[in-house]
């Protein structure tokens, strides 16, 4: 899911973000089996239910293709806590997968995949239908962490471990070779979401008032999770009457990322 620089020649603007690219287990292999037109059947409702989860962490998805899609959290919009929010939105769209297979007759829905990256990235104009498009390393090296992912596995780099450390519980640092780069990729993968309990103070009501302040975060983002769920499973039952939204099928960029 390569991009493109922006229409126009217009200038770009240099932007600090998260970059979230989710991919699907074993999609080649889906492919092969069927026919085009029963794979975008098959795939359309939940892809369109896993980019439902991802805007409603406040990513935005700008380009899509049959296997997956890049997330954008940081533009339009961007939050204190993007990398946060783009770690969490991995590992709800993972739970989704897992949540629509438990009662699934006959194929299960491919698991998902998925890279996580910070960085700084050159946001340009763009015609197509998210009106920007990003070009950078950033986005190179989140695609390339997709790839270094497992299915069912969300893999980050160093800079997007270290602003989620008290959030997002991680296995141990590893280095890792990746296509295209010259050097071993520093990488985490995500273990799940950290313990509210591991931000209490030591002492007893010691900055009482900061700690009940990260509770009621971690409650507000645990009940926002819940509710994303919930509506992607509204749209995706239906999505096929829209018909607005973009479907696997369709590419909303050339190749993968952005170069």
């Amino acid at each position: 899911m390569r991009g493109r620089p922006g229409a126009g020649g217009q200038a770009g603007e240099r932007k600090l973000v998260t970059i979230l690219f989710a991919d699907l287990s074993g999609y080649t292999a889906l492919s092969e089996r069927l026919d085009p037109e029963e794979v975008y059947s098959f795939l359309r409702p939940g892809m369109l239910q896993l980019q439902e989860i991802v805007r409603s962490f406040g990513g935005s998805v700008p380009q899509i293709q049959g296997d997956g899609f890049m997330a954008v959290f940081g533009v339009p919009r961007a939050h204190e806590d993007d990398a946060e929010r783009a770690v969490r939105a991995a590992l709800a769209c993972r739970d989704h997968v897992r949540e629509l297979n438990v009662d699934r007759v006959g194929l299960a829905f491919p698991e998902v995949h998925a890279g996580v990256n910070s960085g700084e990235v050159m946001v340009g104009p763009s015609d197509e239908a998210s009106g920007f498009t990003v070009v950078g390393d950033t986005v190179n090296t989140a695609s390339r962490l997709a790839d270094l992912a497992r299915a069912g596995q969300i893999v980050v780099d160093e800079k997007t471990k270290s602003r989620t450390a008290t959030a997002i519980r991680y296995g141990e640092r590893q280095l890792r070779r990746a296509k295209g780069k010259a050097a071993p990729l520093p990488i985490y993968q995500v273990r799940g979401v950290a313990p509210v309990l591991a931000a209490a103070p030591s002492g007893a009501f010691v900055d009482r008032e900061e700690f009940l302040g990260l509770l009621g975060r971690e409650l507000e983002l645990t009940e926002q999770e819940g509710r994303a769920r919930g509506a992607a499973r509204g749209r995706g039952e239906g999505a096929e009457a829209g018909g607005a939204d973009q479907g696997p099928g369709q590419r909303a960029g050339s190749g993968r990322g952005c170069h």
